[in-house]
């Protein structure tokens, strides 16, 4: 539903549901912290409420979230780096969050999230290269901006 509010723009609704998938998916791990699928799962969450939230132009929201998805997989990646799920989700977080510094103009924050982006891109395996693909772009052209 989140999704189709998403592709309607319809944010109000999107992040009402994001929101909801999140407080859910933060139950899941609250009932077994050893989960790192669940954590992975809720961080995702988490950046898809600051990515709607930057669609909707309220940047300082899109990077609260962003930031707490993105130091929460950054954690799990680290622990677990041959796991692609994690790392798929690292890099999304990483390219949203670099977007939603960009978007709210703090180039200061958003070219070293860029060059991240970048660095732990050319190391991914195939499948997370293809999902990805627009956060590439994205992100070079970004770093022409950067000094």
């Amino acid at each position: 539903m989140a999704v189709v509010a998403m592709h309607n723009k319809d944010y109000p609704d999107a992040i009402r549901l994001y929101l909801e998938m999140a407080k859910i998916r933060r139950e899941i791990v609250d009932e077994d912290p050893r989960d790192a699928n669940a954590k992975v799962r809720y961080a995702a969450a988490l950046d898809r409420v600051g990515n709607t939230y930057a669609n909707a132009g309220n940047y300082p929201e899109a990077i609260r979230s962003g930031e707490e998805a993105l130091q929460l997989l950054r954690k799990l990646h680290q622990e677990d780096p041959e796991n692609s799920n994690t790392a798929r989700e690292y890099l999304f977080a990483v390219g949203d969050l670099s977007k939603s510094y960009d978007l709210g103009k703090r180039l200061d924050r958003a070219c070293p999230l860029a060059r991240e982006f970048l660095a732990n891109f050319n190391r991914a395996g195939r499948g997370t290269k293809v999902a990805l693909n627009r956060h590439l772009d994205r992100n070079k052209t970004l770093l022409e901006k950067c000094p």
